[in-house]
């Protein structure tokens, strides 16, 4: 009996490290929604480009949204009216701390796009990550 609980135990705390990891579902819907707004009051014409993460392997997802939000402060808003709230939409897409596998390509290594790539990139690794959570849960 005492073999059984404690494998449970294991199996458990493995699972809960395995989905510690990434932020959680609810938290990805929350980025979501906030990229959404970050696409209306954003200059997505701005000639400054953003490194990119494109085809990122499983294990490497939270490196590459910890990518994302690296470089989303350079973003810039369409009109001077939109800069302070722009600047306060993106304090909610905070860092947790850095996490990288070394299996796992560097920010600076991914190409450099424009300002709407960068978005619609965005926003598919967050669909991505939820779509991996739902998963996982159900």
């Amino acid at each position: 009996m005492g073999k059984v609980l404690l494998y449970c135990m294991c199996l458990l705390a493995l699972t809960a490290l395995l989905h510690a990891a990434l932020p959680s579902r609810s938290r990805c819907q929350e980025l979501q929604k906030v990229v959404i707004k970050i696409r209306e009051i954003s200059n997505r014409t701005h000639p400054h480009s953003f490194h990119v993460p494109d085809e990122v392997k499983e294990e490497c997802l939270h490196t590459a949204l910890t990518c994302f939000r690296s470089e989303t402060p350079k973003l810039q808003a369409a009109t001077e009216k939109d800069k302070d709230v722009l600047e306060k939409i993106l304090r909610k897409v905070k860092l947790s701390k850095p996490h990288d596998h070394e299996d796992c390509t560097p920010c600076s290594k991914y190409t450099q796009q424009s300002p709407e790539d960068f978005l619609n990139k965005m926003e598919l690794l967050l669909q991505r990550i939820i779509s991996n959570k739902a998963r996982s849960l159900g």
